[in-house]
């Protein structure tokens, strides 16, 4: 089975933490919704297995779609892919966008997972968040999600704030465990080059000690917190009451999966050796689409106008390889990973879940050489780092909150 991910890449407004691509202008979100559609079409050939486990709307804002949008989107998907019954539908969604409208479309579209931003209960902490909702919305979105019998819900927190302490951070995870929901993700702030946050770290206005002291602490307060409660810390910021509640599309990353990312900035993997990386230009993105199917198609060359064609996969046949090789540095550069890079890619996704790096598995996917300098390294680490149960290495709690001295530990040069 197969993943697809959607990235859509709006916001009313933006946070003062985040990094990831996005765009407040909204005027050019159909035309946006219009390429999402056409790189499905003539991407999807890339997913060996055309039965999708998993859809991710991710961004960005996805709650700001509309019915039309997702009527667009689940039409190209049901054409291409075969969904499955259980096919696991998620949505980012922000509180202020939580409605009894919304939810009636999603049900609609058989979104059946709601990823819910709240980042924190705390009016000053939302403020300093630039996050554009209040506690009220925060309280009357789970509320009304909850009301409207959606189940799967999860909800992110973000710990490490300056003006946080551990008496307010517990309080946040009080707010949570109150309404009884299944999963959470926890995200330790970090200062992203680019934004307002890392802006003021620059002018001393944030201080970057005070934030990795509060991450610390409150790291080890998340987990004692959650233990408490009984949930399954599955994933190195997740955490989830039952398995059936793990988030089924991220395991697919930290198993190494094959995945199809469509949309600006998105990403790929081929669950092998290739990886690709979307453009984050919008403009861009759509320019390069809308002439890519006009040059396939010039008489008739939107999926619309096609709709009603039994012939509608054989006019869109052509050599792929051929074709996505005079475009791929306007829509996505595409990187084959060595050997080394591979091995660093099964460490950083492999030791964020719970289950680990699986030695037998390691010792046969990589050639001696990679497997004897891993080996080398388990025996120079410090044991507080890591456990070893049979032949499975994972992070202990202290080896999660300094996960990436840990990797840097067991890389290999590339050279």
């Amino acid at each position: 089975m197969s993943h697809l991910y959607l990235h859509i890449p709006f916001c009313r407004r933006a946070c003062t933490y985040c990094d990831f691509h996005f765009s407040v202008d909204l005027g050019y979100k159909n035309k946006i919704v219009e390429s999402i559609c056409t790189e499905i079409q003539i991407r999807h050939g890339e997913l060996k297995q055309k039965n999708l486990k998993t859809i991710y709307f991710g961004g960005g804002t996805p709650s700001l779609l509309e019915k039309e949008d997702f009527k667009k989107i689940f039409k190209t998907i049901h054409h291409y892919f075969t969904v499955d019954a259980l096919c696991e539908i998620t949505l980012e969604a922000n509180p202020e966008d939580i409605s009894k409208e919304k939810i009636e479309i999603w049900r609609e579209y058989k979104i059946n997972r709601i990823s819910l931003g709240v980042q924190s209960f705390h009016p000053d902490e939302i403020q300093f968040l630039g996050r554009n909702h209040n506690q009220k919305q925060v309280e009357f979105s789970i509320d009304l999600l909850q009301k409207e019998k959606f189940e799967n819900i999860s909800i992110d927190l973000i710990y490490g704030l300056p003006m946080s302490n551990l008496k307010k951070w517990q309080s946040n995870l009080d707010f949570f465990s109150q309404f009884k929901i299944p999963h959470l993700s926890c995200y330790g702030l970090t200062l992203e080059k680019g934004t307002k946050l890392f802006y003021l770290s620059l002018k001393k206005q944030l201080s970057s000690e005070k934030i990795e002291q509060r991450i610390e602490e409150d790291f080890y307060l998340l987990h004692s917190y959650m233990e408490k409660k009984k949930f399954l810390d599955y994933e190195i910021s997740n955490f989830a009451k039952e398995e059936k509640h793990f988030s089924r599309h991220n395991l697919c990353y930290w198993q190494g999966r094959e995945f199809l990312g469509v949309g600006p900035s998105a990403h790929s993997f081929n669950g092998e050796e290739v990886r690709t990386k979307n453009t984050s230009k919008n403009q861009s993105y759509i320019f390069t689409l809308k002439n890519y199917v006009a040059k396939l198609s010039p008489q008739n060359n939107t999926f619309e106008k096609k709709k009603n064609s039994q012939n509608l996969k054989s006019q869109f046949k052509f050599n792929l390889d051929d074709e996505l090789e005079k475009i791929e540095t306007k829509l996505f550069h595409r990187e084959k990973l060595s050997e080394v890079e591979i091995y660093h890619d099964y460490l950083i996704s492999h030791w964020r879940s719970s289950l680990g790096c699986n030695l037998t598995e390691m010792k046969q996917k990589f050639s001696a050489k990679i497997y004897c300098h891993f080996e080398k390294k388990l025996q120079e680490i410090d044991g507080v780092y890591l456990n070893k149960k049979e032949d499975r290495i994972s992070l202990t709690l202290k080896g999660k909150l300094y996960q990436n001295y840990v990797l840097r530990f067991f890389f290999q040069d590339k050279n």
